[in-house]
């Protein structure tokens, strides 16, 4: 079998699965509940969580409430997981929402000094950082809102579904996943862990 690649955004890519544009998402993807009405998702590949990118200098923000604040500028992807928490939970900030799939993108505007703060993963977060002295990784040491993060199929289709588990599966007891990530970094403080043992019967 040979794959065909489409690229999609984080926007648009629950409607190409939905359309039959594309029967499988291999991005590494928040499962979130809003997601799961739309899409079925394969077992967790690992847990992510979020965090924040602010300028150096900036001594404003400690917590999460500091951000949500009148006056802040909060940038971030439209459609991604970190859209849908700022969409719930700020209030008070003004979000910037970039029509992009760069999860860059939101600190790219911290670095021009066109909003305050870029919100995206931890693992994102981490290596926009240390590629940028000019900005500080807010929530390094303790990622917000952590998820599992999954692989997409279409609603309903549980043959497809069942057999991505299968290669879920195959990958993570062969350290497969973690040999392919590797080249990529760390990926966040909150990797799944599966253990197998042998089960003695008499």
């Amino acid at each position: 079998m040979k794959p065909v690649f489409h690229e999609a955004k984080w926007a648009t890519f629950v409607a190409g699965l939905q359309s039959g544009q594309f029967d499988l998402s291999v991005a590494a993807t928040f499962a979130t509940i809003p997601r799961a009405l739309a899409v079925d998702f394969s077992k967790p590949i690992h847990y992510l969580g979020y965090s924040a990118i602010v300028r150096k200098n900036d001594s404003r923000f400690k917590s999460l409430k500091d951000i949500d604040k009148p006056g802040i500028k909060v940038a971030v992807v439209q459609g991604a997981a970190g859209h849908e928490y700022a969409k719930q939970n700020f209030k008070n900030a003004q979000l910037v929402v970039l029509s992009t799939g760069d999860l860059t993108a939101p600190f790219v505007e911290v670095s021009a000094k066109r909003v305050d703060v870029g919100i995206e993963d931890a693992w994102a977060t981490r290596r926009y950082a240390a590629k940028h002295p000019e900005v500080v990784d807010l929530f390094s040491e303790s990622p917000y809102n952590v998820l599992p993060i999954a692989w997409a199929v279409r609603k309903g289709d549980t043959q497809m579904l069942n057999f991505v588990n299968t290669v879920v599966d195959y990958l993570m007891i062969n350290g497969k996943l973690q040999q392919f990530a590797s080249k990529y970094g760390p990926s966040g403080r909150y990797q799944l862990k599966l253990t197998y043992e042998p089960v003695v019967t008499e």
